[in-house]
């Protein structure tokens, strides 16, 4: 009788998750602001003190309790019961962010006259949080690791939050994964993974840094090994436990994992001098091929060969071709955006004097215009926005989802002069994988445990807070622990190492 009420609850909750559309990609970008929005305002409070508060020492769980409700909170529920006041939301946690900000400026504006009635202002460079002191933290590599950790954790909450609350009916349906064409919420996950990995692969430059060349791509292959090895694994578990899953997202056997393993394998095979005009091929000639030849009607038919595996995967097979299209244009965005150059003065500040935090986040500002604006013309003009096939249109909306993230973080450092390292931020970014894999473990475990479709709004928001709870306090005591293992550099090649330093990778 068990197995029965399994199957059937399977069979529902895999309709549950079918069919969809998706939603406008401004209501996408907006959502995608939010938590950065709400860890601008918890570093705005925390400066606004003339003390530092005791609450935000890093190493105190209680740090961790606000930086979960300042950050965390705030994105659960714009997902779920305040899904349609997203906008609203973030307005209010940046004009209390700017509010703050304003009182911070005084306090460091007063205790800069006290030191230089002292006569030590010249010597000593003001206070900690003065002008001199934050130009001291946007030359070099500290800035860019911190802004790039941070890019990291934002995405990995986002995704860790919409993988259990797409199971409940407060998620709104349009923010999950769209069948066939549309833009969710959910349908930037994969891109956006595959953008993070160009983007920190770019640090290798064009071979010349620490750690390029044979040593990068031989990282890169055992990473890719690694990422098959959990692909496989997991295919084996969701047919274990009869687990729901639909089959119009990768096949009946492809996964996340899998894409994330061909991909990077892929990618190291292509020279960083080559990337841009290879992405442009690549995107140009696979885009012909979906609109010209018939690729998008295969891909988007419910047809299936049971005894070919290509076909029994075509959507996670086809979507390879422009995964790696991605992959090249955001690595080309990194190399042409001197990423690489701005981490290599940070170990000599007097080269590459042009690289800066400014110039990054001008052409990062410059980047994601053109690539919002394709995307719109792509989307309206030639095939919509597709993640189930990753066309032309995706690809820019991807891109452009995710510099729009960067941007935000540029101007919170660059404007707001907010630059004080989150904890939350930095255990999430060094141990991804691990939390990745125990957020899944733990979705499992409820969908196991209840029929999450017969869950009220009020219990099923109940269960988000407390499931990201768990997630975040064992990624911070991880973090305290300093443990991990090999298991944390399985994805995203996370460091041991607490502080990001120019010797430091992420």
């Amino acid at each position: 009788m068990f197995w029965t009420e399994a199957a059937g609850a399977r069979a529902l909750k895999e309709r549950f998750v079918s069919d969809l559309e998706g939603t406008t990609m401004s209501e996408v970008a907006t959502l995608t602001l939010v938590v950065s929005s709400g860890a601008l305002l918890r570093r705005s409070l925390a400066s606004a003190f003339s003390r530092p508060p005791r609450w935000n020492h890093p190493e105190s769980y209680l740090a961790l309790a606000v930086d979960f409700v300042f950050i965390v909170l705030p994105a659960i529920l714009v997902l779920t019961v305040l899904s349609d006041y997203a906008a609203q939301v973030c307005v209010a946690l940046l004009v209390a962010s700017s509010a703050f900000s304003v009182r911070s400026r005084q306090i460091q504006e007063r205790q800069r006259e006290r030191e230089g009635q002292r006569g030590r202002a010249g010597r000593n460079g003001g206070t900690p949080g003065s002008h001199s002191a934050m130009n001291s933290t946007t030359d070099g590599a500290p800035y860019l690791w911190d802004l790039l950790t941070e890019y990291r954790a934002i995405l990995c909450l986002y995704t860790f939050i919409s993988i259990l609350a797409v199971d409940f009916k407060v998620f709104p349906r349009r923010f999950a994964k769209a069948e066939h064409y549309g833009t969710g919420v959910m349908d930037v996950g994969v891109g956006s993974f595959v953008v993070q990995d160009a983007l920190f692969l770019a640090r290798y430059g064009g071979g010349q840094q620490r750690g390029g060349g044979a040593a990068a791509t031989r990282k890169a292959l055992a990473t890719s090994a690694q990422l098959a090895a959990v692909g496989l694994a997991r295919i084996a578990a969701v047919r274990a436990i009869d687990y729901h899953e639909h089959v119009g997202e990768y096949g009946t056997h492809w996964n996340f994992f899998l894409t994330l393993a061909v991909v990077k394998a892929a990618a190291v095979a292509v020279p960083p001098a080559a990337c841009g005009l290879v992405g442009l091929v690549v995107l140009c000639s696979y885009q012909a091929a979906l609109s010209l030849l018939g690729l998008a009607a295969y891909v988007n038919s419910p047809d299936r060969d049971p005894t070919s595996l290509l076909s029994l995967n075509k959507e996670g097979v086809v979507s390879l071709v422009g995964y790696l299209g991605l992959h090249c244009v955001a690595r080309f965005f990194a190399l042409s955006s001197k990423m690489h150059l701005l981490l290599d003065r940070g170990r000599s500040p007097s080269k590459h004097p042009a690289a800066t935090p400014y110039s990054h986040f001008y052409n990062s500002a410059s980047f994601a215009l053109v690539c919002w604006a394709l995307a719109f013309v792509l989307d309206r003009s030639v095939e919509r926005v597709s993640r189930r096939s990753v066309n032309a249109a995706y690809i820019f909306w991807t891109l452009a989802t995710n510099l729009t993230w960067v941007c935000q973080l540029h101007v919170c450092r660059l404007l707001f002069e907010q630059r004080e390292r989150i904890h939350l931020f930095h255990a999430v970014s060094k141990f991804a994988f691990l939390a990745f894999i125990f957020a899944n473990v733990l979705t499992g475990l409820v969908n196991s445990l209840y029929n999450t479709l017969e869950v009220g709004s009020a219990a099923a928001i109940c269960v988000l807070i407390a499931y990201m709870a768990v997630v975040c306090a064992s990624s911070s005591a991880l973090d305290k622990r300093g443990g991990g293992g090999k298991l944390g550099k399985i994805l995203f090649g996370g460091s041991q190492k607490i502080e990001h330093t120019a010797e430091s990778e992420l």
